[in-house]
């Protein structure tokens, strides 16, 4: 910096390095120090809202990229940014706005199309998500999220048949990704078809074995087949990884008031006051019916 203070580009390098650091205060200051030099340069701008994104500062993230926007307002992957930061909120009207914008200045911009797919899914907006996603597949066909995001979308219509089909295509395009096999275990679950919700979890298990949710699951389609035992070991599982999965404490004292086990559910309950209140009063309710 002592030969060339004027170098925007230098600074806006150093902000680069200083957030790869996790010095964000300091990377903060390096991009301000390169916008002073070049207001009419995106990229110390962009870089600041994404720091501030990252940090969930949502208000000085949006100011970032909406300068952006007025800099260069028909470059897609800004109103993409601007996007994101109403899509992390779960604002999605405002997202899908945003979104709508990107794709009409760049009509094969995949990666628009899947938000906006994932955005209508949120809103239960289940036919115009399933457009949008078959856009983001055509796209960039190898890309699995669509497919995943197709199968939700089906699911949400309670069509399962045609979403296991969106998972497999998923898996088919990511045979490492977990998040497929677990949604495809879903729908079989759904479908009553336990066997092979069963092994569709541990699939999910093989591929990703400290992720939680699937011995949850498992759990679950084991209490539905009475078979308790084996419901109970799966949600031990579930717990020694997350210590605070109030979903599998709770499920965790149905079974033992199935076993009669009233003691036991307590002291899920007991767990349950401050991980979750509002579910540990629903099994205390349970258990003293």
């Amino acid at each position: 910096m002592s030969l060339k203070p004027d170098y925007a580009e230098a600074y806006n390098g150093l902000g680069l390095t200083y957030q790869d650091m996790k010095n964000y205060g300091e990377a903060i200051d390096q991009f301000r120090k390169a916008i002073s030099l070049r207001p009419d340069w995106i990229f110390p701008y962009n870089n600041l809202g994404y720091l501030y994104l990252g940090q969930k500062r949502y208000v000085e993230a949006l100011e970032q990229f909406n300068k952006t926007v007025a800099l260069q307002p028909n470059n897609a992957l800004l109103y993409f940014n601007v996007g994101n930061v109403y899509y992390d909120q779960k604002r999605f009207p405002e997202a899908i706005e945003q979104y709508n914008k990107a794709v009409s200045l760049k009509s094969d911009y995949a990666a628009a199309y899947g938000r906006l797919g994932f955005s209508y899914y949120f809103d239960k907006r289940y036919d115009e998500a399933i457009d949008q996603f078959n856009k983001a597949i055509a796209a960039a066909p190898g890309n699995s999220a669509p497919y995943n995001g197709l199968g939700l979308s089906y699911a949400g219509q309670k069509r399962y048949e045609a979403a296991i089909e969106q998972y497999q295509k998923a898996i088919s395009a990511a045979p490492n990704w977990p998040v497929p096999y677990q949604n495809m275990g879903d729908a079989y679950h759904l479908l009553r078809r336990y066997d092979e919700a069963i092994e569709a979890y541990r699939k999910t298990i093989s591929v990703s074995p400290k992720w939680p949710f699937p011995y949850n699951s498992l759990g679950i389609v084991y209490s539905e087949q009475r078979k308790y035992s084996d419901a109970i070991e799966q949600y031990n599982k579930a717990i020694s990884l997350q210590s605070n999965f109030a979903s599998a404490y709770f499920n965790l004292g149905l079974v033992y008031l199935q076993l009669k086990d009233k003691a036991a559910a307590l002291e899920q309950y007991r767990k349950l006051q401050t991980l979750d209140p509002a579910r540990a009063q629903r099994l205390l309710q349970l258990i003293n019916k």
